[in-house]
């Protein structure tokens, strides 16, 4: 198994309450070649709230951003991905209205608030009276690994 670092940063922003999925799809096992087993582990201490990007089929030109899923403290959420580029971005409570967060340089657009999903497309914007805001995603290329797991501490 493959084990990633995200790098980690501390911002001075509101805490934004969001309603959080547990689990995202997938049995936990990769069932073929196209996929891999993506694990991600909550050692912070406070409940973790958690966005992906990944391929929206294997072999596909598409990709989709999607969130939020929870992971509890001391917990993993683990699901299938297809193979191929995959972003993550992760934020917590971290006290007196800071903001913990994992992620990377890959500026993209999430929904707050809620749970979303759509289709990445090349010329969206974020929309303010839509509660967008555009965020840092750390990008992994996963090619051969039957699993790859990441650890948020």
């Amino acid at each position: 198994m493959r084990v990633f670092k995200l790098g980690l940063f501390a911002i001075g922003l509101c805490l934004i309450s969001l309603s959080l999925m547990v689990g995202f799809s997938g049995s936990g096992k990769a069932e073929s070649a196209d996929t891999f087993k993506l694990e991600l582990c909550n050692k912070y201490g406070k409940i973790i709230a958690l966005s992906l990007i990944n391929r929206s089929a294997p072999n596909s030109d598409k990709f989709v951003v999607h969130g939020w899923y929870g992971i509890k403290v001391n917990d993993c959420v683990t699901g299938d991905l297809p193979r191929g580029e995959v972003g993550v971005f992760a934020y917590a409570d971290a006290g007196n209205n800071q903001v913990k967060t994992w992620g990377g340089d890959t500026q993209i657009c999430v929904t707050v608030g809620k749970n979303f999903q759509r289709v990445l497309t090349q010329n969206y914007r974020c929309r303010r009276e839509a509660n967008e805001l555009t965020v840092g995603f750390a990008i992994l290329k996963v090619t051969d690994e039957p699993a790859v797991s990441i650890p948020l501490d």
